[in-house]
């Protein structure tokens, strides 16, 4: 309920500042990206879409500089972060931390 609520007044606020609200924004591209921020950065991570929107706009940024298909090399990297790491970035990080630290612990 709280998301829902934080999420019409950031919409509403968003329709105010700009004095209309426009279909374009809400393109399936819109949602493909917000939902590539929580598979990168981690489902069940609390900093996880923090993470996962700086990964994807740095991506962006980074390979759009030089390439005209930037969108199918960085699928092409969100589809090794799910096999390598399934619960996002910030959850590979956690386990190997874990991993590191039970290594630690067993020497």
């Amino acid at each position: 309920m709280a998301s829902a609520t934080l999420a019409g007044l950031a919409g509403g606020l968003w329709a105010a500042f700009k004095g209309a609200v426009f279909p374009s924004v809400a393109s399936v591209a819109m949602s493909v990206d917000a939902l590539l921020v929580i598979l990168l950065g981690g489902v069940h991570q609390l900093w996880g879409s923090a993470v996962g929107s700086a990964l994807l706009v740095w991506g962006g940024a980074e390979l759009g500089q030089g390439l005209d298909y930037w969108r199918g090399v960085l699928g092409l990297v969100i589809m090794l972060v799910m096999v390598l790491a399934p619960s996002g970035v910030l959850g590979g990080l956690q386990m190997l931390l874990a991993r590191f630290a039970s290594k630690r612990s067993l020497a």
